[in-house]
């Protein structure tokens, strides 16, 4: 008997029945590792994104999900995109999704733009006076109205265990998830937030002497959007209203940092983005 494992051919000798006994453990060993790997497999080879739809205003909002494999209600995660064309990042989005269900997390994208369209991201850009459009007031009551009825529409999902919600933003959405987790701590128990897009006029709507629910946040101390010192600004005062909370700043990262489609893509940063990520989520959520 020839068995071939990895660059190694190990030829049975009859006359020697030792080896016969090494090559059934390993033989044993390697179907057994087989048989793992294939039970993975079978786990998760369902755990795709699948699109659907929830209603808000009479409006149809679109929506994209991954359930995890194993049964029963999970844990929920609902993923707050920035301010971008619709469909930016749409590959990390769906890699997202599939990460997290596999880490028994129901998933959710919602695209809030469903109900007005893609805005003019420019509106949202920092000038040195920081002189926001007033047509378009940030966080906008449009949005944060549609992310509140995605959450409403979770709570008779049979998957979901609507009382450990997860809030997931990225950019201008970090502001909507900070304006709406306060007002839910009966179904929000964490946010997470990656280079939110702030302003002293933003800071000083969310900041309502609320009491936060324990929030990561993720930056980089090169973003040519966001400045740091605002930043900053943020992240102290949810200290003061809150429970616990994380910072953790990646040296010259830039906004966007987990995006393929963004200028400032950084490997690193986003590999351990995601990890401190899934640790926090898995802190407060498990």
């Amino acid at each position: 008997m020839e068995v071939r494992k990895g660059s190694h051919i190990l030829i049975n000798d009859p006359s020697n029945p030792a080896q016969d006994s090494i090559l059934l453990s390993r033989l044993l060993s390697f179907c057994l590792v087989a048989t793992a790997l294939l039970v993975c497999q079978r786990s998760y080879a369902g755990v795709e994104p699948t699109a659907g739809t929830f209603i808000y205003d009479g409006t149809p909002i679109d929506e994209f999900h991954c359930v995890p494999a194993d049964s029963g209600q999970h844990p929920a995660v609902i993923m707050i995109h920035s301010c971008g064309k619709i469909g930016f990042g749409h590959e990390e989005y769906r890699q997202m999704c599939r990460s997290l269900a596999e880490h028994s997390y129901y998933a959710e994208f919602v695209e809030y733009y469903s109900k007005t369209g893609a805005p003019n991201c420019a509106q949202f850009s920092i000038d040195p006076e920081n002189n926001l459009s007033a047509q378009l007031p940030l966080p906008s009551e449009v949005y944060i109205r549609t992310i509140h009825a995605a959450i409403d529409s979770l709570q008779d999902n049979p998957h979901v265990d609507a009382t450990r919600i997860g809030l997931l933003a990225f950019g201008d959405g970090v502001v909507e998830a900070l304006t709406i987790g306060p007002d839910r701590p009966a179904n929000v128990r964490a946010i997470v937030g990656y280079y939110a897009n702030v302003t002293p006029r933003l800071k000083a709507g969310v900041i309502k002497a609320k009491l936060f629910p324990p929030t990561l946040m993720l930056r980089g101390d090169g973003d040519s959007r966001v400045s740091g010192s605002y930043s900053a600004e943020l992240e102290d005062d949810i200290a003061e209203h809150g429970g616990e909370h994380e910072v953790h700043v990646y040296p010259g990262a830039e906004h966007g940092f987990n995006f393929h489609e963004a200028r400032g893509f950084d490997a690193y940063a986003s590999k351990d983005a995601w990890t401190r990520t899934l640790a926090f989520l898995d802190a407060h959520l498990l």
